[in-house]
């Protein structure tokens, strides 16, 4: 992984630079006094991430490198560093997991709080089906009736 980390680090570092190489040819190029300003302050900028990512790779670099094996012809190479006793313990312990339990706690106390409110919802009483069914269709006659009968 270390091996990825700095490889990732240098691409940026790559990339980083490639940047300054234009904000600078940029900032040469400019006549206006804002335009100068905004250039050199993203020019400050990226000095800064390119020095944090020095360092970081520099860092990485310290770590000696061990070729645990070949595979298909390319070696495996694996950054290691050496601790104490004390330091892999330190390592260890802050590497468990110290959150599991409280976890497991938590969702155990959800489940069961969720399980009794279900049990406690009851349910809507059924509505009493009406006595007679109203009427669907109501039949009136357009004539009125007849007078004289």
């Amino acid at each position: 992984m270390t091996a990825n980390a700095l490889a990732s680090i240098e691409a940026d570092l790559d990339r980083l630079e490639r940047q300054r190489l234009g904000y600078a040819l940029a900032l040469a190029s400019s006549q206006d006094a804002k335009t100068r300003a905004r250039h050199e302050r993203t020019l400050q900028r990226l000095d800064e991430e390119i020095g944090a990512l020095q360092g970081a790779a520099a860092s990485l670099a310290d770590c000696p490198v061990v070729v645990s094996e070949v595979a298909h012809g390319v070696p495996v190479v694996d950054r290691t560093a050496e601790f104490t006793r004390e330091e892999y313990d330190e390592v260890v312990e802050g590497s468990q997991r110290r959150w599991i339990w409280p976890t497991l706690a938590a969702g155990l106390v959800a489940l069961v709080g969720g399980t009794m409110w279900w049990l406690a919802q009851t349910p809507e009483p059924a509505k009493p089906a009406p006595a007679v069914a109203p009427a669907s269709v109501i039949v009136t006659s357009p004539v009125p009736p007849d007078s004289h009968r």
